[in-house]
């Protein structure tokens, strides 16, 4: 109950002007299992929450809001969050999509969270890495485009290069690189339209 009433505080007030609504949102929390990476699901006993394989047409992806330290005056924006979300194909040409496992770390150094992301890249066998490409997004996309290695275990993971920016792209150190980065260079234009579709996911329920 007291989180129900910090959500709905939190969220409206609830003004039916209001972009989006409690009840959408609620109903969309049907996800029964997250699916955790195996450094958690081996220390649980319910193999429901493992990493499954894919189904027929299912892409996954992985998007990372990116933060380095905390400001002088806000101690408490420090931290970078990951997700990883499941699209699982529609009859009628959509995708349901599912946030299956989602992690925040703190005062992270810009290499590991670079290296974190594309450790769960792989574990998640993941189709797209969407990350912001601007401010200190810039670096980290950067750091994306050469092969890394875990200096823990000696994986070497793979340089990955852009989708979705030429430029970007040609920074790439393997031109044989996959391209699977969806660099965000957002404006207003393009923050519309992820808020409206946001929306209509809501209330259609995908």
């Amino acid at each position: 109950v007291s989180f129900q009433m910090e959500m709905e505080a939190l969220w409206f007030g609830e003004a039916e002007s209001g972009l989006y609504h409690y009840d959408d949102l609620m109903r969309a929390r049907t996800v029964q299992y997250p699916m955790y990476p195996l450094s958690i699901a081996s220390k649980i006993q319910d193999k429901h929450l493992r990493i499954a394989p894919k189904q027929p047409g299912e892409k996954r992806i992985l998007s990372m809001d990116i933060a380095l330290m905390a400001s002088s005056k806000k101690q408490n924006n420090d931290a970078t969050s990951f997700f990883i979300t499941q699209l699982l194909p529609t009859a009628s040409n959509k995708y349901m999509k599912n946030v299956i496992y989602t992690e925040n770390v703190e005062g992270m150094h810009a290499e590991d969270q670079v290296l974190m992301g594309r450790q769960l890249f792989d574990e998640y066998n993941c189709d797209y890495y969407v990350i912001d490409a601007t401010g200190l997004g810039k670096p980290m996309v950067d750091l994306l485009l050469r092969d890394r290695q875990d200096p823990t275990t000696g994986i070497i993971y793979r340089a990955l290069s852009c989708y979705n920016n030429d430029e970007i792209a040609a920074r790439c150190s393997d031109s044989t690189a996959p391209k699977v980065i969806w660099a965000i260079q957002g404006g207003a234009q393009l923050n519309s339209d992820c808020a409206m579709k946001l929306r209509e996911s809501f209330r259609d329920g995908t």
